[in-house]
């Protein structure tokens, strides 16, 4: 079974990766990979503006081909970009350059130092390569969104169980769709954009409550 966390390993074998940010902020970062998805990213993005809330999408290079009016749609309301390659690629399945390259060519339709890797892996070469030109996002908690045998409650279940700070991913953009979600309790919580490129949903409780 896919873990909901990523284990302290990998935070070793990627030095410079960012799994969590300061606890002391008291913060909860909402990330949407794969998209723009014609289906899905403009609903979301009418919920995100509902609330006040910003995110960071992780896109993916050839729907940013087949759907520039959805990704323009996606930074005109002022979320962050980061690249999420060129075609999803796997990161240990690839040839190095041939990894790069991919990553290179989603970066040619998009500006951003954020980078996500696919699957959450990347080779240790194609990591330290990279180190340098990219902050490299990975996520402490994945609600597994993505997975249609899990009922709306179970993945509700998994966000709500784990404290705040974390950088919570919706894999492909399913999250809010798949739960039929058509509110989000938001009292209490502040936006602010982090000085690091990500969207940060502050709450001095330090609870985000996602209903």
């Amino acid at each position: 079974m896919l873990l909901e966390q990523p284990t302290s390993i990998l935070s070793k074998i990627y030095p410079k990766g960012i799994f969590r940010k300061n606890p002391e902020e008291h913060s909860v970062y909402i990330t949407f990979d794969d998209g723009p998805i014609p289906e899905v990213t403009p609903w979301l993005l009418d919920i995100l503006d509902q609330y006040g809330i910003k995110a960071t999408f992780f896109v993916v290079g050839d729907n940013v081909r087949k759907h520039p009016d959805i990704f323009k749609m996606v930074v005109e309301r002022g979320h962050h970009i980061g690249n999420h390659t060129f075609n999803h690629v796997r990161g240990m399945r690839m040839r190095n350059h041939d990894y790069i390259d991919n990553v290179k060519k989603c970066e040619g339709l998009i500006s951003t130092r954020l980078f996500r890797p696919p699957h959450g892996v990347l080779r240790p070469w194609t990591y330290h390569y990279m180190e340098g030109s990219y902050d490299i996002i990975f996520y402490d908690v994945i609600t597994r969104d993505y997975n249609e045998k899990l009922k709306p409650e179970k993945v509700l279940e998994i966000v709500k169980k784990y404290r705040p700070n974390y950088a919570i991913c919706a894999d492909g953009e399913y999250f809010f769709n798949q739960t039929g979600k058509t509110s989000i309790e938001c009292d209490g919580i502040t936006i602010y954009s982090g000085s690091d490129g990500m969207e940060r949903i502050c709450n001095d409780n330090t609870d985000v409550v996602l209903n």
